[in-house]
């Protein structure tokens, strides 16, 4: 009786994890290709780049899953003119793998769905970071450490 209690189950993980690795990088190459858009088109043309490459982000996540060769293929595929920018693909394959690292283990004890989920909910909190922080470092990371529930 006394072994039961001392041994311990582990718990589920949760959905509120930290920042995945590679979430700066993709962050610094968007800020980067973004910022001559942004003052020779404006903002809504600067809104609409970091739009367009966060919504191919979270495609090419969910089309390649754990496939590093399938990922690269889907984003390019979903660049304007079929090829990434270097930069921004540096730092999409980079959180693209920060991702899995965390996917795996939800996929694994809470099945696909809870892993579709799961990509979605930092795809949308990276997305709405960059929307709300601009070029502001600090206010991105809090803002999706918030969203994640990783403060």
């Amino acid at each position: 009786a006394s072994l039961a209690k001392s041994l311990k189950v582990p718990a589920k993980p949760s959905l509120q994890v930290a920042v995945p690795a590679g979430t700066i990088d993709l962050y610094k190459a968007i800020g980067a290709f973004v910022q001559p858009i942004m003052e020779t088109d404006g903002h809504d043309a600067a809104v609409a780049v970091v739009e367009s490459c966060c919504e191919g982000f979270r495609k090419a996540v969910h089309a390649a899953g754990p496939d590093k060769e399938e990922f690269v293929k889907a984003f390019n595929a979903e660049a304007p003119g079929g090829e990434a920018d270097p930069g921004i693909m540096a730092g999409a394959t980079a959180f693209w793998a920060g991702i899995g690292a965390q996917v795996g283990p939800i996929m694994e004890s809470n099945g696909q769905q809870a892993a579709v989920d799961y990509v979605n909910k930092v795809c949308d909190g990276f997305k709405a970071a960059c929307h709300s922080a601009g070029p502001d470092e600090d206010a991105f990371k809090a803002s999706l450490a918030k969203s994640l529930g990783a403060e």
